[in-house]
């Protein structure tokens, strides 16, 4: 357990730092920690929302500075066309949040033109889904019992 304010602070600077880009080291801090299941969906997952609010706004307002109107199809867009497809959007949120990356992905589906609120929903389902499942895992294991997080704040 947390015993002062600042360490508390730091746990929390901490989680937010690290699932702005990806959430499972997020959950598992949570579970060693000893925050509950609640705290950690909000811990983590408010995070994941600012990240995808902000690379999809910023990301548009970038695509629109940089938008050239030339004829034709970006031979580098095709590749990325032809991946999310062969392997699919669903394929690509199951693994943002852990592996890909959830700044890249949602580039990616800003530049393939995806609506907000697919990749919005898609990105903060997968997210909730993962951080609960290395949650449960990760109490499942007794990481406590081999971590003690708690004598270093």
């Amino acid at each position: 357990m947390i015993t002062t304010v600042a360490g508390y602070w730091l746990i929390l600077g901490t989680l937010f730092g690290l699932c702005i880009w990806k959430v499972y080291l997020g959950a598992i801090i949570c579970s060693v920690v000893g925050f509950s299941f609640l705290e950690m969906l909000v811990y983590t997952n408010v995070p994941v929302i600012l990240s995808v609010v902000v690379t999809y706004f910023l990301g548009q307002q970038i695509l629109q500075l940089f938008n050239n109107k030339k004829n034709g199809f970006d031979k580098r867009l095709r590749k990325v066309v032809v991946l999310w497809n062969k392997y699919g959007f669903i394929s690509a949120a199951i693994l943002a949040p852990v592996l890909l990356g959830i700044p890249v992905f949602i580039t990616i589906g800003l530049r393939l033109k995806e609506p907000f609120s697919k990749l919005f929903f898609s990105v903060l389902t997968m997210s909730v889904l993962w951080t609960s499942l290395l949650y449960i895992f990760t109490d499942y294991l007794s990481l406590t019992e081999y971590f003690d997080v708690s004598s270093y704040l």
